[in-house]
């Protein structure tokens, strides 16, 4: 399932996956999702299950995913864990209405819903939060 652009790659490998007749769809088995940029991990993302689309583009991820956006000079690293996270590939969008925990660096919190636009490096979380904030420094 290797998808790459021009300074980008993204893979995604499995301990197994099945494509049944007339479908477009992948199932996949223990999904390990990693994007890179410039030779560097961007994120991982993993689960118990997860299904590809080739029409749509996108990869559902489901039973304990935990997305992971890596540390870079500037930023801790980031976790979420949910349930259920749908990852667009084109406009590197993840996005889930479960309930997430993060953790970002030292601060933790809880909320209903997230989404990640990688593109405007924006998170939106959707519901009142629950933190614990440290400061970075």
């Amino acid at each position: 399932f290797p998808y790459t652009t021009l300074f980008r790659s993204q893979t995604l490998q499995a301990a197994s996956a099945q494509m049944f007749p007339n479908s477009t769809d992948v199932n996949i088995n223990q999904p390990n999702g990693h994007m890179y940029a410039d030779g560097k991990e961007l994120y991982h993302v993993e689960s118990a299950t997860a299904r590809y689309s080739e029409k749509q583009k996108k990869v559902f991820f489901e039973q304990e995913v935990l997305f992971t956006k890596a540390a870079t000079d500037t930023a801790p690293e980031g976790k979420v864990k949910t349930s259920q996270l749908e990852i667009d590939i084109p406009t590197q969008v993840a996005k889930t209405s479960q309930e997430v925990a993060y953790d970002y660096g030292a601060s933790k919190g809880t909320a209903t819903g997230f989404s990640y636009d990688k593109k405007n490096e924006v998170l939106h979380l959707d519901s009142r939060v629950k933190a614990i904030i440290y400061d970075q420094q």
